[in-house]
């Protein structure tokens, strides 16, 4: 699939260390894997982006701790990949506004709605569904980026 010149694939070297030409270095360390909760960009040591490859939203990878690169936490991977832990990890925004959750294509689900001064995980950067900015709160649910106080 492709988008943006931009090749969305599960990269199968960062999820199972056998097909890692690291693998025996790999299978010494340890690790815990973890499921993306955004779409992912592997990186370098100096947190700069690697290549074209975009991890999948709900992809699993082993990682192997954190580091810090430019002020910037990242997830070690195999292979001297990084992936940025706000993809992994939500960053807690506090509601100005009641807000509706959403699906992927901009939907309301449901009449649910998350009251305001509530604090929400979320993962990764905004994504654009018709025209406006979401944040990702959940696999398939979303909250749009102007019910949230702005730092």
């Amino acid at each position: 699939m492709k988008a943006n010149n931009f090749t969305k694939v599960a990269y199968p070297d960062l999820a199972n260390s056998k097909l890692s030409p690291n693998a025996k270095e790999d299978s010494n360390k340890k690790f815990t894997v973890k499921a993306l909760k955004h779409n992912a960009y592997l990186y370098n040591k100096e947190g700069k982006r690697a290549n074209k490859v975009i991890l999948n939203l709900n992809s699993k990878v082993k990682t192997y701790g954190t580091e810090t690169i430019n002020g910037r936490k990242f997830y070690v991977a195999a292979n001297n990949y990084y992936i940025a832990a706000g993809n992994i990890d939500a960053t807690k925004r506090k509601l100005t506004h009641n807000a509706y959750v959403y699906s992927q294509y901009g939907n309301r689900i449901g009449q649910k709605v998350v009251k305001q001064h509530q604090v929400v995980g979320t993962y990764g950067d905004p994504v654009g569904i018709r025209g406006k900015s979401y944040y990702i709160i959940g696999s398939g649910r979303y909250l749009k980026r102007a019910n949230f106080e702005t730092r």
